[in-house]
């Protein structure tokens, strides 16, 4: 059973489609979000209250906290504080290069995470939606705990 979910946001595409998915796989398993960000303080609290909003359109439980310190650490960190059962963040932030098959925060966050990390990508309006897998199946693999 997923209780907490926590989110990993930046603002680029690929954290709304985490963050898209997170509320498909909460709302099925009625799981509490936890959203975090740890970019720029200023921008983390803009992008909290915009993705907190589309939370709360989904009649959600959420929290939302601005982290501080490295990326990866600060994620880890929150994770374990708020007892998370997965980790769901996108595959490469607003630093990624184009062709990064994964961004260095969630290869950090994989490598080093102690929970279930579901990574999903977010596609551009440009590029044609050839799906590896649908959400729906992500939700039942977040409910076995893979």
């Amino acid at each position: 059973m997923l209780r907490t979910i926590l989110v990993a946001l930046d603002g680029s595409r690929q954290s709304l489609a985490a963050l898209e998915l997170a509320i498909s796989v909460a709302g099925d398993m009625h799981s509490r979000l936890v959203l975090v960000s740890a970019i720029d303080a200023g921008e983390a609290e803009r992008i909290l209250a915009d993705a907190g909003a589309l939370v709360a359109a989904s009649e959600i439980t959420y929290a939302s906290h601005v982290l501080d310190g490295p990326p990866v650490s600060a994620i880890l960190d929150a994770a374990r504080a708020h007892d998370v059962d997965l980790i769901v963040m996108g595959t490469q932030g607003r630093s990624g290069a184009a062709r990064a098959v994964l961004g260095s925060t969630s290869e950090g966050v994989l490598r080093e995470g102690r929970v279930p990390i579901l990574v999903t990508r977010g596609l551009s309006r440009n590029e044609p939606h050839e799906p590896q897998g649908t959400p729906r199946r992500s939700v039942e693999a977040a409910r076995r705990g893979l």
